[in-house]
């Protein structure tokens, strides 16, 4: 008997895999696949928004320290603060400023103002950030 030939014995099982079983794998395979791409472009899209987020809480924190710090420099001539707008990156802010009124009865705050800022960054409903801060002359 040739060292290179091997016969089957009578009740000896096959080696190998069946053409079935390699298929069988191949589609396991693919489909984990398939669930880890996706389990990636959703994290991928999850950070993205959270990155953006994060940024539009910081660009609107540091415009509220320059309006106060502007406001401190000389409460005559850089009083009132003015509305604006400006675009950093994705991220656009606009803010707007407009009359403080006491929240017990109503009436003007004559030395105060309401100043609301916008972040935006996509036309998604969950794609902007509101904040609502008050300034004073005196604080």
């Amino acid at each position: 008997m040739s060292p290179f030939i091997h016969t089957r014995e009578k009740g000896e099982p096959e080696n190998g895999w069946t053409l079935i079983e390699t298929l069988a794998a191949i589609v396991i395979i693919g489909i984990g696949i398939a669930l880890f791409t996706r389990i990636q472009i959703m994290t991928r899209s999850t950070s993205k928004y959270n990155s953006n987020l994060l940024k539009a809480g910081h660009l609107i924190e540091a415009n509220i320290d320059s309006i106060r710090t502007w406001i401190a420099r000389d409460t005559l001539n850089n009083w009132p603060p003015s509305n604006g707008s400006a675009t950093v990156g994705v991220i656009t802010l606009t803010s707007t400023v407009s009359a403080a009124s006491s929240p017990k009865d109503a009436l003007n705050i004559p030395h105060a103002r309401k100043v609301d800022f916008t972040a935006s960054w996509g036309s998604g409903p969950l794609d902007t950030l509101k904040v609502t801060t008050y300034v004073s002359r005196y604080f």
